[in-house]
């Protein structure tokens, strides 16, 4: 995952986001919408609020469309809830956005971007298109002087994940790149669970008499139409720059 940090603005958006997920209604994890909220409720002088000014929308009346605002404060937060995995999405492609640009951390416009490219909010998504909104954030940033550098661990966006699952994922993707596939399906993800030795979820499958000779046989056959894998499904990998 890209390192890099979040400006004052970017980080104060995903902790009201957490609180008004957590203290308005029976929330497990933090959406989009939670996300988009809280970045339209952040100060006028947020990146975030100036872009949706620059395309000729208002950020209040927006915010007043979102089923649940965002006017918790983050201090009201019942519980510390993760963000759910199309907002771990978006704050990715606001990582990522970032570095791109060759910025020093992620602001609130990156952030409203990132919300932008997985869906956001229907009819936000409508009113704030994301070229739009990428073109007006070249001039919109969080103001410097007033953004101290939080890091993403501080913020504990993302659950840690063992060494196995990473050397896991690397072997399905290049498995996916020699097999000529656009995307990294669920049936890479399973041939490189089975290939890997060292893997516990390997020991299981052979418990259950499944070897990778016999998943790899049944993997030409498999069909993904219909399935969350079909390619006219694909959620675009979120290192790579949305297009």
């Amino acid at each position: 995952m890209i390192n890099i940090a979040f400006t004052t603005y970017g980080a104060a958006a995903i902790q009201r986001a957490t609180a008004q997920a957590g203290a308005a209604r029976s929330a497990r994890f933090v959406s989009p919408t939670d996300l988009l909220g809280a970045l339209l409720a952040t100060p006028d002088n947020a990146a975030a609020r100036r872009i949706v000014a620059a395309i000729g929308q208002d950020a209040d009346t927006l915010l007043e469309s979102l089923d649940d605002g965002a006017q918790t404060s983050p201090a009201a937060a019942k519980e510390t809830l993760k963000p759910a995995p199309f907002t771990r999405l978006a704050i990715r492609v606001a990582m990522r956005e970032a570095a791109v640009k060759g910025a020093v951390a992620v602001d609130t416009g990156d952030l409203l971007l990132g919300v932008l490219w997985v869906g956001g909010h229907g009819s936000v998504a409508e009113l704030l298109p994301f070229d739009a909104a990428r073109d007006a954030a070249a001039s919109h940033v969080d103001p410097p002087a007033r953004s101290t550098l939080i890091d993403a661990q501080t913020l504990d966006l993302f659950e840690p994940v063992s060494r196995g699952v990473l050397r896991v994922l690397e072997v399905a993707r290049t498995h996916a790149r020699q097999q000529g596939l656009p995307e990294v399906t669920t049936t890479e993800v399973l041939l490189a669970l089975a290939a890997d030795s060292e893997a516990a979820a390997a020991g299981i499958l052979e418990r259950l008499g499944v070897d990778y000779s016999r998943l790899a046989d049944s993997a030409r056959a498999v069909s993904l139409a219909g399935t969350t894998d079909d390619p006219a499904f694909v959620v675009r990998d979120f290192m790579s720059r949305p297009t």
